[in-house]
């Protein structure tokens, strides 16, 4: 499955990823491969918001941490 493969899985099942309270409301993610996908969804779909490699620090690029 490709990263088009992983969005048409998480349009099909939006509460599959983990939520991530931390970053915002109703961010979630999900891991694929070394990237972790952070996104929203609602019943219009799922807006994705970033794609991060694991190794990055998640906070400062979402722009919730110091």
């Amino acid at each position: 499955m490709g990263l088009r493969g992983a969005f048409t899985l998480l349009g099909a099942n939006a509460l599959l990823g983990a939520a991530e309270t931390d970053l915002g409301n109703d961010i979630r993610s999900y891991r694929y491969r070394s990237h972790r996908v952070h996104y929203r969804a609602d019943t219009a779909g799922v807006l994705i918001v970033q794609i991060l490699h694991h190794a990055m620090d998640v906070p400062h690029a979402m722009g919730s941490g110091a």
